[in-house]
């Protein structure tokens, strides 16, 4: 019994309690400053900056630190310590950038997310919207696609109810009557004929044309024809002085020509548009007609026509001073009424 209490009163004599309070110079309590022992331990004041600590008597002196402040060291004298600590002016002015930097950084930080989420924003719009082009643009491609379609389905329905109805594909033959008056004259062809006086020229022609169509527009054939001329050659005599006599010489003539013939329009009524090229083989004369007019379907075999000409047409030449005889072409304006089967 007499050891444990010798113990005790040893333990007892190790520990020491120290009072005191901290404040600033103004007498602010700093609440937040830390107490270290030269043993390494921290405690913290009251609320009002006053302290109550037990400690190693091995301590001597006891650190007051607080955050922008200087950190003050007292000896352990067994009085109250009253601590009185000074702002740290170095130390606030590196807390302060301290905090600037992390507001900085924090800013940034900040920047940077919104920054991220605007542009996840207009990459989502843009790629919304890209998608929205794509769409109109593919329904778009679609519906002209359609369109197309279904106008080319319905021309080639047309067309077909059209060849059907009125037959404008094969082989076509034209029969056709043709009256010119001519013009004007120019030299062509010649040949000595004795002496001749001739008056005017009114052909009338009759023509056979084997065409075949492609399609209702075009047509290519070939044909031939009988030409009279109604009014012709006056036989004067074979002397080199004209006299003028009675005798009336009618003139026959062959045509042989190619054809084209153009059908610009699909309807019952449409013009027509053609070319020839040939020779008049008895007058030995070129042929070049130029033709434009009106055809009307009657059925889907037969069609008539009525065309307007500008055609060449043999006309009969005589020089006294050259003693010769022959064929001028004479330029013509014609009618042509004709039917094709």
């Amino acid at each position: 019994m007499p050891l444990l209490l010798i113990a005790v009163a040893a333990r007892a004599q190790g520990i020491r309690v120290v009072r005191g309070a901290i404040t600033d110079l103004n007498g602010k309590p700093l609440k937040s400053a830390v107490i270290v022992t030269e043993d390494k331990e921290q405690f913290r004041p009251a609320q009002d900056g006053s302290f109550e600590i037990r400690i190693s008597t091995s301590n001597h002196r006891l650190a007051f630190w607080a955050k922008g402040y200087t950190t003050v060291t007292r000896e352990i004298d067994g009085s109250f310590l009253m601590v009185k600590m000074d702002v740290d002016h170095e130390a606030i002015r590196k807390m302060e950038q301290e905090a600037q930097a992390r507001e900085e950084q924090l800013r940034l930080a900040e920047e940077a997310r919104l920054a991220a989420i605007e542009k996840a924003r207009r990459d989502s719009l843009f790629a919304v919207e890209t998608a929205r082009k794509e769409a109109e643009a593919k329904a778009k491609a679609e519906e002209t696609a359609r369109v197309k379609a279904e106008k080319k389905a319905e021309r080639h329905q047309k067309d077909s109810l059209y060849n059907e109805k009125y037959r404008n594909k094969g082989l076509e033959h034209s029969v056709d009557v043709l009256w010119s008056y001519p013009i004007d004259r120019c030299v062509v062809y010649y040949y000595y004929s004795g002496y001749r006086q001739y008056g005017a020229l009114h052909p009338l022609e009759l023509d056979y044309t084997l065409s075949w169509r492609f399609n209702r527009w075009v047509s290519v054939g070939v044909g031939a024809g009988v030409s009279y001329n109604l009014k012709s050659i006056t036989i004067v005599n074979d002397s080199f002085s004209p006299v003028y006599g009675d005798f009336k010489e009618k003139q026959l003539d062959v045509p042989v020509f190619a054809a084209v013939k153009v059908t610009p329009l699909r309807s019952r009524i449409r013009p027509v548009i053609g070319v020839s090229g040939g020779y008049y083989i008895l007058s030995r004369t070129m042929l070049l007609n130029a033709d434009l007019g009106c055809e009307f379907r009657i059925t889907r075999r037969v069609a008539a026509h009525i065309l307007f000409s500008a055609r060449t047409t043999p006309y009969p030449y005589f020089s006294e001073e050259q003693g010769a005889a022959g064929y001028h072409a004479a330029f013509s304006p014609s009618v042509k009424i004709g039917f094709s089967l």
